[in-house]
């Protein structure tokens, strides 16, 4: 059973969501489809920086962190040239690096891990969240996790000037 927490706890971004029906080692992909199919030749994706997910302690190493948290990778989507916002997922062993392109159709950014002793976070989960470059990114009020990738079921948009703030439901 999927289930999904937190929408309103983003890092950075203009809304988040914690997916907890993930396998540890499974696959991390971006999907960021067009609305407009007109623009499907005209959506890129680059990897814009990867990191740590969670903030050193004192005196902790690179590797001591990494340990408690993972990696994050965050992606930028460009229409035509012009970044229309990011999307960042965290958690996860980061298998790209940044500047590099990125297929916007299944590209896979990295696994999910399994950080749950003494980490930043508890439980096998992946977090994602959206931000619009432009006014707000927003959620989609009908995701249902577990089903297939497809218009009518999708995290949210970004690009448009569909929410009127942070964490704000599409209208």
């Amino acid at each position: 059973m999927h289930h999904t927490y937190g929408w309103g706890n983003p890092y950075a971004g203009d809304f988040g969501i914690d997916e907890g029906n993930v396998a540890v080692g499974g696959a991390v992909r971006l999907f960021a489809a067009p609305q407009d199919t007109r623009l499907d030749n005209a959506i890129t994706a680059r990897v814009e920086s990867t990191g740590l997910a969670c903030a050193p302690r004192r005196g902790e190493s690179y590797g001591q962190t990494r340990a408690r948290g993972g990696d994050y990778v965050r992606v930028g989507v460009y229409n035509g040239g012009a970044r229309s916002g990011t999307v960042t997922f965290v958690h996860v062993s980061a298998t790209v690096g940044g500047g590099q392109p990125i297929s916007r159709w299944g590209g896979q950014v990295g696994t999910v891990g399994q950080w749950t002793a003494n980490s930043c976070w508890t439980g096998v989960h992946l977090h994602v969240e959206l931000y619009n470059d432009t006014n707000y990114a927003c959620y989609n009020r009908g995701f249902r996790p577990g089903q297939a990738v497809r218009a009518t079921n999708f995290i949210g948009y970004l690009g448009g000037s569909f929410a009127s703030g942070p964490r704000q439901a599409c209208p």
